[in-house]
């Protein structure tokens, strides 16, 4: 998948989450992807700093829905954002420079407002 269709579907995906913001956890979803996008460790200690594996497994389910609709994540050799082995996740890497990069904008425009 080329860099602009994962900037869309990223965009995407924020878009959606935050309509979320009221209704779930979406701003805990966010920050898990970051810890996902990034590297952050294994699917153990993501799990563990999340406080629980079945909040990490519904961040990747609505990003998963968001990016490639109701189905599930595609190997990440067929276009999928993400897979794992049950110990880690391997995320694609525009995905992940994408995810990183909006990620890192929203926050810099919420401190703005903040002022």
């Amino acid at each position: 998948m080329t860099k602009p269709a994962w900037k869309d579907r990223v965009d995407t995906a924020l878009t959606r989450l935050e309509q979320d913001r009221w209704t779930a956890p979406a701003v805990r979803y966010m920050e898990i992807i970051d810890e996902v996008a990034e590297g952050k460790g294994s699917a153990a200690d993501i799990a563990r700093r999340a406080g629980s594996p079945d909040l990490v497994a519904h961040a990747l389910n609505r990003v998963t829905v968001a990016l490639h609709g109701g189905e599930a994540a595609p190997r990440l050799d067929e276009g999928g954002w993400y897979e794992s082995d049950g110990e880690r996740y391997r995320v694609a890497p525009d995905f992940a420079q994408e995810w990183i990069a909006a990620r890192s904008a929203q926050r810099q425009f919420q401190a703005l407002q903040s002022i």
